[in-house]
């Protein structure tokens, strides 16, 4: 009995440690993909507010 509680343990400590290097990388890889995106999201951010600024400009300058 107590050999089946401490295989038990082996594999529920071996589980706990996979299962925290799989957070940890995921993790590690959304802030990877987060970083490389967030210029690209922020020249996004931009061209949509000059779009937003520019179409009143432009209807105001057609009528």
């Amino acid at each position: 009995i107590p050999l089946l509680i401490s295989r038990l343990l082996e594999e529920l400590i071996f589980a706990l440690i996979s299962l925290i290097l799989f957070i940890v990388t995921i993790i590690s890889l959304k802030y990877s993909y987060s970083k490389l995106t967030n210029t690209s999201t922020l020249k996004e951010i931009r061209l949509k507010i000059k779009i937003k600024l520019f179409r009143p400009l432009s209807s105001s300058k057609d009528t």
